[in-house]
């Protein structure tokens, strides 16, 4: 994939920002994370196969969660390069 211009990183910021704050959005991942912890509570000790395969699904669920993240961070750094970019004539 070829490298985004800072324009590109400040939609898909905003884009990404609101699919986080989306309430659908937020209670399916909640639930989500909500149901892996119960399973994990609910696993007997001795069945370490199944907890090591929930512990991949929760981090799997946070991994998704940041690197969401990632994206609306790397948009406010693209939004505010072309902030002083403006005020520095350079774009």
């Amino acid at each position: 994939m070829k490298p985004l211009t800072p324009e590109q990183e400040v939609w898909r910021s905003e884009k990404a920002r609101q699919f986080l704050e989306d309430e659908m959005i937020k209670e399916a991942l909640d639930a989500i994370r909500d149901k892996i912890i119960q399973q994990w509570a609910d696993t007997p000790i001795k069945d370490t196969e199944m907890r090591e395969k929930i512990w991949m699904m929760f981090n799997i669920h946070k991994n998704f969660i940041e690197r969401i993240r990632e994206h609306i961070e790397t948009g406010k750094l693209a939004s505010l390069q072309l902030k002083q970019g403006k005020r520095f004539g350079v774009f």
